[in-house]
């Protein structure tokens, strides 16, 4: 929900599993339009990238379009997946899936903290101007077990 994005990791591809629900999005500038709010210049009231978000209290409570209902998927977990990796703007604003699926791969799989590390890293490096934050969640043996092993958060 917000300005952060959720991908699947796989053997074979990364699978964005999240949507981005900015106000340059049709859809997402239709509803806020029809609950009346306004988009201007392609940002919610002028301000935000974004129409849904859970913090950004001034204007959750007081400002007509603007939503916390997040989108919903549901997705099985299975042999093919490796991590879950969620990252704010900041990250896919400069690391596209492929990116991702590249990154994991020659990183040899290592820890959950070494993959968050090494996108809030790459986002850096790559040039990224918003706010960076990452957590990697890595899955090792899905059907026995499912191991969080760390979180890396940066904010620039």
């Amino acid at each position: 929900i917000g300005d952060s994005r959720t991908i699947f990791v796989r053997e074979i591809e990364t699978v964005r599993i999240s949507y981005d629900h900015k106000a340059t999005d049709k859809s997402e500038k239709d509803r806020v339009i029809k609950d009346g709010g306004l988009i201007i210049k392609g940002r919610f009231y002028g301000t935000l990238a974004i129409t849904r978000a859970l913090g950004d209290f001034s204007f959750k409570n007081d400002v007509e379009g603007f939503s916390i209902v997040p989108y919903i998927s549901r997705n099985v977990i299975g042999p093919i997946d490796k991590y879950i990796i969620i990252g704010s703007d900041g990250v896919w604003d400069v690391i596209n899936e492929e990116k991702a699926n590249s990154l994991v791969k020659e990183s040899k799989e290592i820890s959950a903290q070494f993959i968050a590390e090494l996108f809030v890293e790459k986002s850096i490096e790559y040039g990224s101007k918003d706010n960076i934050s990452c957590i990697a969640l890595k899955l090792n043996n899905w059907y026995n077990n499912i191991d969080i092993l760390n979180s890396y958060f940066l904010y620039k």
